[in-house]
C-alpha cells in the first residue's frame, strides 16, 4: 500500500444500511476481512442509533464471525444506555473477543435524529454526561467501585440513588479502550479537552476539505492534555463508492443529511441554514424519504461519493495526510457504498493496490 504505515478499520453504518438484516450485516464483514486484511485490515466498528438495530448484539455476532479483527463502537452515545449497563455489556463482549481490546468509540450522536432524548440536555450538559460515562466505564471495567455521587451530571440524568455504588462481579477478559469522536471544525474546545484528558485516543470523522492548520493545533493540544500517555489517532475517511457515480451519490444523502443538520458544519462550508431547512423539518416529522431532501451541494461538500477512478488521487492524499500526522488507522467510514460488496471489492481492487 502508500507509505501510510498504520492500519486499516471498516465502518457498519446499521442506521444507513437499515434495509440490511443481522445475517446479512455479519456477511458484508466477512466480506471486508476477506478482501482488505491483506492492506491492513484489522477492527470492525459499528454505530449506535435510536430506532436501529443493536450494537450489542451486532458485535456479539460480529466477535464469532470474524474473530481475528478487534471490534469497537463508532460511535455509542450515553443517553439511552446508562454506564453500568455500558460498561457490563463491553465485559461481557470481551468474553468472545480472544483477549482482543474492545474500543469504545463515544459521541452525542446526530443530535437532530436522536432528538427525542438529546434534546433533554444541553450542549454542554451532553458533554459532561460523556466524560463521566469514559469515567465510570473505565472504573468499573478495571475493577473498581464506583459512587453514584462522584459523578453528578450521570447521576442527575438516569436518577441514580445518592450514596448508592456500583461493581463489576466478574472480570473482563480484554482491554476495553475508549475513543472519543470528534467533526473536524466543529468540535468545541470542552469536548476536545475531555477527549484529550479522558479516553484513550480520538476518532476524526473527517469531511472532503480538511484544514491542515486547524487541525494541526487539534492534535498538538491533545498530545499536550493527555501527558505522555499512549494516545491513538483514527482518521475516518467517509465515502460512498460505486460504478455508477450518481447511485454513489444518491446513496451518500443517507449520512450527509446528518451532517447538514449542523449549523456550525456548514457555516464552515460555506453553506446557510435555509438551503437544508426542508430536511430539518423532515427529520422532526419522522419523514422516510427525509435524506432525498438533502441538497446534492452537501454531498459535492462533505464526502467521496462516486467511482474509484474520481477519487483515487483525493483518497491518496487523505491517506498521505493520515500518515503526515502519525495516525494509527484509516477507517474506512460511512456509508461505503449502495452495493456494499461491491464498494468492498472495489477498494481492494482499485483503490489500495494504486494508492
Amino acid at each position: 500500500m502508500n507509505s501510510f504505515k498504520g492500519e486499516l478499520g471498516f465502518h457498519v453504518p446499521m442506521h444507513v444500511w437499515r434495509e440490511r438484516s443481522l445475517p446479512e450485516i455479519i456477511d458484508i464483514a466477512k466480506t471486508a476481512e476477506e478482501s482488505l486484511s491483506d492492506f491492513g485490515l484489522r477492527q470492525i466498528w459499528v454505530n449506535d442509533n435510536f430506532e436501529n438495530r443493536n450494537p450489542f448484539v451486532t458485535l456479539g455476532a460480529l466477535a464469532i464471525a470474524v474473530p481475528n479483527l478487534r471490534l469497537g463502537t463508532a460511535i455509542i452515545h450515553p443517553f439511552a444506555r446508562n454506564p453500568i449497563d455500558l460498561a457490563d455489556a463491553f465485559a461481557t463482549l470481551s468474553e468472545l473477543t480472544n483477549g482482543n481490546e474492545i474500543s469504545m468509540g463515544i459521541a452525542a450522536g446526530a443530535r437532530i435524529y436522536n432528538s427525542e432524548i438529546a434534546d433533554m440536555l444541553t450542549p454542554s450538559e451532553a458533554v459532561n454526561v460523556i466524560m463521566e460515562t469514559v469515567q465510570i466505564v473505565k472504573g468499573l471495567t478495571e475493577g473498581d467501585r464506583i459512587s453514584f455521587d462522584n459523578y453528578p451530571y450521570v447521576q442527575n440524568y438516569y436518577h441514580l440513588k445518592p450514596g448508592g455504588s456500583a461493581e463489576l462481579w466478574f472480570k473482563p477478559q480484554a482491554p476495553i479502550k475508549s475513543y472519543g469522536a470528534m467533526r473536524h471544525r466543529h468540535t468545541g474546545a470542552k469536548l476536545r479537552r475531555v477527549i484529550g484528558e479522558f479516553c484513550d485516543g480520538v476518532i476524526l470523522d473527517s469531511i472532503r476539505n480538511l484544514n491542515e492548520d486547524r487541525i494541526t493545533k487539534e492534535l498538538d493540544e491533545f498530545d499536550h492534555l493527555n501527558k505522555g500517555q499512549p494516545f491513538k489517532k483514527i482518521f475516518k475517511l467517509n465515502s460512498s463508492l460505486s460504478d455508477n457515480p450518481e447511485e454513489a451519490k444518491q446513496f451518500a444523502k443517507r449520512i450527509v443529511s446528518h451532517m447538514a443538520t449542523r449549523e456550525s458544519q456548514l457555516t464552515a462550508a460555506g453553506i446557510s441554514m435555509q438551503k437544508v431547512a426542508p430536511l430539518i423539518e423532515g427529520f422532526k416529522l419522522h419523514r422516510p424519504e427525509v435524506h432525498d431532501l438533502a441538497p446534492d451541494e452537501i454531498v459535492e461538500k462533505f464526502i467521496i461519493a462516486g467511482t474509484p477512478r474520481q477519487w483515487i488521487e483525493k483518497i491518496a492524499q487523505l491517506f498521505e495526510y493520515a500518515e503526515k500526522y502519525s495516525f494509527d488507522q484509516v477507517l474506512i467510514g460511512v456509508p461505503v457504498g449502495p452495493d456494499q460488496k461491491k464498494a468492498i471489492k472495489l477498494w481492494a481492487t482499485e483503490i489500495l493496490p494504486n494508492l
